[in-house]
């Protein structure tokens, strides 16, 4: 995972963290990760009024970097960050593996689906 996000954030993608747990306990855990300095925003479950699968978060996201909803790729492991990209308009990539319970990520019919993170390299065209 950390060599996917150092690639991705050297070819100059704009990475942002959105969860629905609270966002207090986050920036400790990327920083022990030693990840935080990747990501240009962290957006906790306490931040907007509505939580994913509501849009809000993406929305606030699409408006502050004035991006259009495709240009902007939801990278998760559950079903609320597929409904959440459904709801921004933007496409989705989920993982196999996850907090999903239980149900398979397909059945959420998002745009692309991986066994691994540095899928991701490939549908980008970023060298590994």
């Amino acid at each position: 995972m950390f060599e996917t996000l150092i690639k991705l954030h050297d070819a100059g993608y704009k990475l942002a963290l959105v969860t629905n747990k609270p966002g207090v306990f986050v920036p400790e855990i990327m920083e022990q990760h030693k990840i935080d300095h990747l990501f240009v925003e962290v957006i906790g479950g306490e931040d907007f009024p509505t939580r994913k699968p509501d849009p809000i978060a993406l929305n606030w996201l699409l408006e502050k970097y004035e991006l259009s909803a495709d240009e902007m790729l939801m990278v998760g492991d559950s079903k609320n960050d597929i409904l959440a990209a459904k709801n921004a308009n933007c496409p989705s990539f989920a993982l196999t593996y996850g907090y999903n319970h239980g149900e398979p990520i397909s059945d959420s019919k998002p745009d692309f689906i991986a066994d691994e993170l540095a899928e991701l390299l490939d549908i980008l065209s970023i060298s590994k």
